[in-house]
């Protein structure tokens, strides 16, 4: 690669981070975003994901999303996820939610080269009723063959809470 090349490319990759920066700068109203990584990507059905957030204001709405990263190496098109809001008076909500990764061809739908990012939307314009902490968690739902239920190909889970 000659000098030229190499500053064409070097100059490509600013303007992709610049942009990437102002698309991400101009959205403030992501109040909570957190992931947690599987080891190996392998995840047991008894390893439950949890993410805490106090709810400060309860005049506004939120929006709550899921992100699903996976590999090439899991073996199905779509996951299964319990997930249960526990509410500051220890107040329960649970809730199944499939999570489709590929198309009906068997191509991955998510963003990426070797992994793949997918974002489900989970719950649309609530309103908290009580203002403090609340606690989300996540567990994989999918009927195992395997004794610890384990799934293979899963590399992260992550939730975002996103103010109206």
């Amino acid at each position: 690669m000659g000098k030229n090349q190499m500053n064409k490319y070097f100059s490509f990759v600013l303007l992709v981070v610049g942009i990437c920066s102002l698309f991400s700068a101009c959205n403030s109203n992501v109040v909570f975003n957190d992931t947690v990584s599987f080891s190996e990507s392998l995840w047991s059905k008894d390893n439950e994901v949890s993410f805490s957030y106090t709810i400060p204001d309860t005049s506004s709405t939120y929006s709550i999303q899921i992100e699903v990263e996976n590999s090439d190496d899991y073996m199905y098109s779509n996951l299964f996820l319990f997930s249960t809001i526990v509410f500051p008076d220890s107040l329960q909500i649970r809730d199944t939610l499939e999570c489709m990764l590929a198309d009906y061809t068997g191509a991955w739908t998510g963003t990426g080269l070797w992994s793949y990012s997918n974002t489900f939307g989970f719950k649309k314009n609530i309103r908290f009723p009580k203002p403090g902490t609340y606690v989300f968690t996540i567990q994989q739902a999918m009927r195992c063959t395997n004794k610890p239920c384990e799934i293979i190909g899963i590399e992260s889970v992550g939730l975002q809470i996103i103010k109206q």
